[in-house]
């Protein structure tokens, strides 16, 4: 009976000795986990940064006066133009246009040199 009682004994205490050693590899896995999902949340908020950095708000602030002028440009002009005609009761001066020609030619007395060139053959 002692041979059965003493193989079971080495049974348990393999038993035993076999999840103390399941135990650790859990646990070294547990921590190669914890590393990784540290460094993929690393990765994600790099790719976030990066992200913001090139589709996000440039870095240049438009003041809020400037879209007030964009939007009421028309109204604007109109303004600048009733001023101008209350300031002037005369018509601006228009500009002569440039008689067009058809080709530009030279005065009759220019001498006319004549020059020749060869090109060779290939």
């Amino acid at each position: 009976m002692e041979t059965t009682h003493n193989a079971s004994h080495h049974d348990i205490e393999a038993l035993y000795c076999l999840v103390a050693l399941q135990f650790e590899q859990l646990r070294v896995k547990d921590e190669m986990v914890a590393e990784l999902q540290a460094r993929l949340n690393s990765l994600y908020e790099q790719l976030r940064l990066m992200r913001a950095q090139r589709f996000g708000a440039s870095s240049e602030v438009t003041p809020p006066d400037q879209y007030a002028f964009c939007f009421n440009e028309a109204e604007i002009v109109v303004a600048i133009d009733e001023q101008q005609e209350e300031t002037s009761d005369e018509k601006p001066a228009r500009r002569a246009k440039r008689p067009r020609t058809g080709s530009l030619t030279l005065p009759a007395g220019t001498p006319i040199e004549t020059i020749e060139h060869d090109l060779a053959e290939r």
